[in-house]
């Protein structure tokens, strides 16, 4: 949403991240998560090959990227802790569009109708 906004606020374009010609795909990776995980891989270059067509037309806004894939992996792949930041889990991939400008919005999870959070794992950090 603030994503959206930030996109309207400056008369760009904003971009979902999985792309929408992945959307029909996400339900069949979500059971198995190493495909889950190529699935969201997958999404990132799709997503980036999508900022390509549109950036020199349009400022170009999209929430959830590198940062966010990489973030949800080392709070499930590191229960015991963070790697220290010299690993080269925090290196950017070398084949992946980089953002001009990235910022780190801290605001209250979504929730489901339920009230049940919807990242549980990134809450118990």
């Amino acid at each position: 949403m603030v994503a959206k906004k930030l996109a309207n606020h400056m008369g760009g374009l904003y971009m979902n991240n999985p792309p929408p010609c992945l959307h029909r795909f996400r339900e069949s990776f979500l059971e198995h998560a190493i495909l889950k995980k190529a699935f969201y891989s997958l999404s990132m270059y799709a997503s980036a090959v999508n900022v390509t067509r549109q950036w020199y037309n349009d400022v170009v806004v999209m929430a959830g990227f590198w940062h966010d894939q990489a973030a949800y992996s080392i709070a499930r792949t590191h229960q015991s802790g963070i790697p220290p930041k010299e690993s080269s889990i925090y290196k950017w991939p070398s084949d992946l569009l980089r953002p001009d400008v990235a910022f780190f919005i801290h605001s209250p999870p979504p929730r489901f109708s339920r009230g049940a959070p919807i990242n549980h794992v990134m809450r118990k950090r």
